[in-house]
């Protein structure tokens, strides 16, 4: 997780790396877990919302053999 945060150019990113692994295990939509980043993500953060998003999604790819679920 480290490493990918790193890749995605900020290291506190790690936490949503991580998230993004669960979400391919977790029985949760994909959007769910969007919305609720959206919403994590409101007012003042906003700005952190597309490198928090983007840590997310590399950490759904990092997940071997795991499908993709529905949006």
């Amino acid at each position: 997780a480290a490493k990918i945060a790193d890749e995605v150019g900020n290291a506190r990113t790690m936490n949503m790396v991580i998230a993004g692994a669960l979400s391919m295990l977790a029985p949760f939509k994909k959007s769910a877990w969007l919305k609720a980043m959206a919403e994590s993500f409101a007012g003042r953060k906003a700005k952190l919302l597309g490198i928090n998003e983007k840590a997310f999604e590399l950490g759904r790819a990092a997940v071997p053999g795991a499908a993709e679920d529905a949006s």
